[in-house]
């Protein structure tokens, strides 16, 4: 398991800390948006924990980011042409498309 080696979570945590410090010079404007790939969006996945993912996120929020999960909403839509086919985390046009409506109505109009 990729999150049980120890030297990627020190890699990770050094990032972190690198957003971090340049997040306080740009008055706390970086956000992190977690896209999920397509399995977490299957049915019987949409209300499972993931582990890394819980674990990711923990870390992101320990240094008071914002986080924009998009699970939640990929699992609304249930559409199957969000990814490339045979391609399981790399999104499609209309994935795309999608992504970037969430990203105009939290960001363009809630300012």
């Amino acid at each position: 398991n990729l999150y049980s080696d120890t030297v990627y979570l020190e890699y990770f945590d050094y990032y972190l800390e690198e957003f971090n410090k340049l997040d306080m010079q740009l008055k706390k404007k970086i956000t992190f948006l977690i896209i999920p790939f397509n399995q977490q969006t299957k049915k019987a996945n949409c209300s499972n924990e993931d582990l890394a993912e819980n674990l990711i996120k923990k870390k992101i929020r320990n240094k008071n980011f914002n986080i924009i999960s998009l699970r939640q909403k990929f699992c609304s839509e249930r559409k199957n042409n969000f990814f490339i086919p045979q391609d399981y985390c790399h999104l499609s046009k209309p994935g795309h498309e999608f992504v970037s409506d969430i990203l105009l109505r939290n960001f363009l109009l809630n300012e």
